[in-house]
This record gives C-alpha cells, structure tokens and sequence, in this order.
C-alpha cells in the first residue's frame, strides 16, 4: 500500500503552493501538526544528512547550511512553522521517515518508479544529472563507460550505486557523501 508520506516539499515562497497537508489523509497522523514551539507555531521536521555540500552540510561553525537548508527554512517562512532539521545517514534516511523520526525528506532525493510507488514528492526544485569525481591525475576515466572493472565509492543505497553497478563497477560502500571523497582521495576508490 502506498505511504502517503510526504518526501519534499514544494518550494512554496516561490511557487505559491501551500504544501501543508499535500499527500496526506485524513487518517495519517501528521507530527508537524501537532508539534508546536513555545511560540505556538507548527514545527516541520525535516531529515537530511547534513554531510552533502552545497546541499546539506555544516560551515566552519558547525552550523548546518547548503541550498536545500535554505530552501527548507523558505518553506517554514512561508508557512509560519518552525523547522527542525534531523539529520540522518542517507542509509537509513527512508527507515526513519517510515517511523515518523521527521515529515519529510530534503536531501537530494531523485524520483525513482521504486520510491514513487511508496511515496509522494514535490514538484522537483532541483534539477541535476549524475557526474564522475575522481582525483585530478586519473587518466583513466573519463566517462561512465571507463568505470567498468574500477572501484566506485557510493552509499549503498543511493541511486548513483545502482548507476556505478550498471557500468560495472565495484562498489565500495559508503556512509556519507564525504566519506566517499575521502575513499578517492585517499586512493581506496577510483571515482565516485
């Protein structure tokens, strides 16, 4: 049966779409409406990883900063809620909107049949392609078709692994967007 849980929300200061209550029912008990502030103001529970720059990262702070940040304190402005980020490994990001640890997903998350059936999404606010990182003196890939036989660096289930292993490559598991540069970096993985 399809979760009528929310994954991202329309960019609503931008697109004039009130997303509150989009995809839901009127059985589903919805935690960013009963959550308030001392303010009284509705808070939106958002999961990211924080750890995927210039989405979702930390500046030299600490703070937790990046595009989909922003966009997400857009939305709780323009609804007049709070917005408490929760951040979550990608991992284990969909286990944790499933049990109701936060209302909805900003992280990067690309529209798949396989997600679609399960859950609602926005309208995309951001619009990417997949791209190869691999440290500056590699010679050897240049493209997705040079991967084949290489070691990939990629979250396990990320959308980018099942890329890799279409080309051929090895995967090598990551946790984290940072975790994987360091592998290429640090020569344990060929690209990510």
């Amino acid at each position: 049966m399809k979760s009528r849980k929310l994954i991202a929300i329309l960019l609503a200061a931008v697109t004039a779409f009130a997303a509150a209550g989009c995809g839901k029912t009127n059985s589903d008990t919805d935690k960013a409406d009963a959550a308030a502030t001392e303010s009284g103001k509705k808070v939106l529970k958002v999961g990211m990883e924080g750890t995927y720059a210039p989405y979702t990262y930390h500046d030299t702070d600490g703070n937790l900063v990046g595009y989909e940040v922003d966009v997400a304190n857009a939305i709780g402005d323009y609804l007049g809620w709070d917005v408490e980020f929760v951040e979550t490994e990608w991992d284990s990001m969909f286990e944790a909107l499933n049990a109701g640890n936060f209302d909805v997903i900003m992280n990067q998350v690309t529209m798949t049949d396989e997600r679609q059936e399960n859950y609602d999404f926005s309208t995309p606010y951001i619009y990417s392609k997949p791209v190869l990182i691999v440290k500056s003196d590699n010679e050897d890939i240049k493209s997705f078709e040079d991967i084949a036989g290489k070691k990939a660096a990629e979250g396990l289930t990320s959308n980018f692994n099942q890329i890799a292993k279409d080309y051929g490559a090895e995967i090598v598991g990551q946790d984290e967007f940072s975790l994987a540069m360091e592998c290429v970096i640090s020569g344990e993985a060929d690209c990510a």
